[in-house]
């Protein structure tokens, strides 16, 4: 798997540095939570975004857009209907992306598909414990990737892009969440 993702990721990239491309660096925060599918879990626990970072770089040729990046998911909990205190879960992603965009005068819409591959995390119950996850025990993310991005100047912007997932987080029968996640970055063109 890792093979793969690698080649992939060499493929992608290569193709962003392609001359008649516009090229852009990204980078901002991240406001991502995680969905549960079980309705015991997702009520009686309290759930908040977490925020994390998300950078990287992306082209844009005619109305595609793909990139690859560093994006931070994850999910802040109040475990105190559990008998714990506070708790916090950060998952690290290599990801990429390719979207279909519709440019309306300054402003772009782009809306398509991303894919990630954990680089690890940490799982942190306050007062008791915090534990590194491996990258091994995540399984390879995907979901829809749509937002916005309007350009200030000509070489700076904004861009505001929601993340649905499909995938379970964890690996294994008992952890079936997904990552969901709203982000917002300045836009730096750089061709």
């Amino acid at each position: 798997m890792n093979k793969r993702m690698i080649l992939l990721m060499v493929v992608l990239s290569s193709i962003l540095f392609a001359e008649k491309s516009e090229i852009y660096l990204f980078g901002g925060v991240t406001f991502a939570s995680i969905c549960y599918d079980d309705n015991y879990l997702q009520s009686n626990v309290d759930m908040s975004a977490r925020t994390g970072f998300n950078f990287g770089i992306d082209m844009t040729e005619k109305n595609f857009k793909g990139g690859i990046g560093f994006t931070q998911f994850g999910s802040n909990f109040d475990l105190s209907s559990l008998g714990y205190g506070e708790a916090s879960d950060t998952y690290n992603y290599i990801t990429f992306y390719a979207t279909i965009c519709h440019p309306l005068q300054q402003v772009k819409f782009f809306g398509g598909i991303q894919g990630g591959k954990s680089i690890g995390g940490t799982a942190t119950i306050e007062g008791v414990d915090s534990n590194t996850i491996s990258a091994d025990n995540f399984n390879f993310d995907f979901g829809v990737l749509a937002g916005i991005e309007a350009m200030l100047t000509p070489k700076f912007g904004l861009r505001a892009s929601y993340y649905y997932g499909f995938a379970n987080v964890i690996k294994g029968a008992y952890y079936n969440y997904k990552n969901r996640g709203i982000s917002i970055c300045l836009l730096t063109k750089i061709q």
